[in-house]
């Protein structure tokens, strides 16, 4: 059986990466605020504290589960999440008052080991990383680079993945959010359906990472979420894949009509007019 990894290109010559990761071995817990929470880290119910670590004794769980509906009281089936820093979906992680956490430089890669549990045929555990800046003449925060690892093959065991960060912008980031899910909150969902990570790391190639296309030759890709219609500028051809790998649209000019998607988070890669290749992230609304 094959392990699906998205936006993968290994390289040789990788070394680890200067950025820390707040907390990427998940051995610290706080156990006094609302449950047990990894400490630098917003979750939502459905993520647990789990023994033993690949390298140390814990590691983080996150499963599709029940939870009580706050403004409803139904008891509803929910996505466990994980999120690096503040979360944009609850309360700030402890000592965090912003998504993410700093992050500066263009690591190569995301680097960590996981294993997988699926209850259903088409279930998926997600880790997405986003890179941004905050542009200050443009007064909005811009995505720098993206990557998705996706593990869908049921094991018992931590596995190394390795996921490389596709950059869209030429800017340094500010910041770094991390994203661990136990499946497409827009999807269909199994009860119990989980994704273990632990010892996560940034790497970089010792002889560089290329840049993307500079001048007037940079592929801009837009707006990004997008609702009806996705335009991407300077690239000569495109094809977007779901998280499950299936072409879903391919074009050789500048837009395609997304009205007919189904909202969650697909992939775009790009033959730019500079004659390099690149990828994105991008939401349907």
């Amino acid at each position: 059986m094959k392990r699906v990894i998205l936006l993968l290109s290994l390289g040789l010559g990788l070394t680890t990466y200067g950025q820390t990761i707040p907390n990427a071995g998940f051995e610290t817990w706080d156990t006094t605020a609302h449950g047990v929470v990894p400490n630098s880290w917003s979750i939502t119910p459905g993520v647990r504290q789990s023994v033993p670590g690949h390298s140390g004794a814990y590691s983080i769980m996150c499963m599709v589960d029940t939870a009580t509906n706050p403004r409803t009281s139904t008891l509803d089936t929910v996505v466990g999440m994980a999120y690096s820093g503040a979360s944009l979906m609850g309360p700030p992680a402890p000592g965090s008052n912003l998504p993410g956490f700093p992050c500066s430089g263009r690591p190569d890669s995301l680097v960590g080991v996981s294993h997988f549990r699926g209850m259903g045929m088409h279930d998926t555990g997600l880790i997405i990383v986003t890179l941004s800046k905050w542009d200050t003449t443009g007064g909005a925060r811009v995505t720098v680079a993206q990557a998705v690892f996706t593990n869908s093959v049921s094991d018992s065991v931590f596995q190394r993945f390795s996921v490389p960060l596709s950059y869209s912008s030429s800017f340094n980031p500010d910041t770094c959010v991390i994203q661990i899910m136990a499946g497409n909150p827009n999807a269909p969902k199994t009860m119990g359906t989980s994704i273990w990570a632990d010892d996560l790391a940034f790497v970089s190639r010792t002889t560089g990472i290329e840049g993307i296309t500079s001048g007037n030759n940079e592929v801009t890709i837009y707006p990004n979420p997008v609702t009806n219609v996705l335009r991407v500028n300077n690239a000569v051809s495109f094809v977007v894949y779901n998280l499950q790998g299936q072409v879903v649209a391919t074009s050789a000019g500048e837009t395609v009509n997304t009205s007919n998607w189904i909202p969650g988070m697909y992939i775009i890669k790009y033959n730019s007019k500079g004659g390099e290749t690149g990828s994105s992230i991008i939401s349907k609304q």
